[in-house]
């Protein structure tokens, strides 16, 4: 099982959302939790950068690190479909 580790920003924009996505928010990040590299996610490695990953969650972007020798996952940014790649 991985540690997830969630940065400020994400922590930020955790708290500005309504109660409904924090639920579903919480139950993927366990689902990640449990196996990062799970099928019916829709998660994708990122280009140019070697075990980072984004997660869809319908407009909304989390951007995360996997570090398999630690089994950690960090979620370091989580913004709007435009703003979480800049």
């Amino acid at each position: 099982m991985y540690k997830v580790h969630f940065s400020k920003k994400v922590f930020k924009f955790f708290n500005k959302r309504s109660s409904k996505f924090k639920e579903k928010f919480v139950n993927l990040f366990d689902e990640i939790g449990r196996n990062p590299f799970i099928g019916n996610l829709d998660i994708k490695p990122l280009r140019g950068h070697k075990d980072h990953y984004r997660l869809r969650m319908g407009k909304y972007r989390i951007l995360f690190e996997v570090r398999q020798d630690d089994l950690i996952v960090i979620c370091y940014d989580a913004d709007s479909r435009g703003g979480a790649y800049k």
